[in-house]
């Protein structure tokens, strides 16, 4: 398995950075113990803004290479 180190992640209402959670630990501690991929929503980070639709994005290191992903809430990224 990669090693992924994750430098910043965020889940929230877009363009509200009010309405937007730092969510780069958790992220960090939910790749290391179940792998590469996770599923994004409110479940797994609580509701950063009722009523409003969601997006995830994180910038995150895989065998010494700076890379992205961002998704909208309910689908799946893979860090890789």
């Amino acid at each position: 398995m990669n090693s992924i180190s994750i430098i910043g992640a965020c889940y929230g209402a877009y363009g509200e950075a009010t309405k937007t959670f730092d969510v780069t630990s958790k992220v960090q501690k939910l790749i290391t113990r179940s792998g590469d991929s996770l599923e994004v929503d409110n479940h797994m980070f609580n509701d950063p803004c009722p009523g409003h639709s969601k997006h995830f994005g994180a910038v995150y290191k895989v065998n010494g290479q700076t890379k992205a992903v961002a998704c909208k809430e309910g689908q799946r990224v893979t860090f890789s």
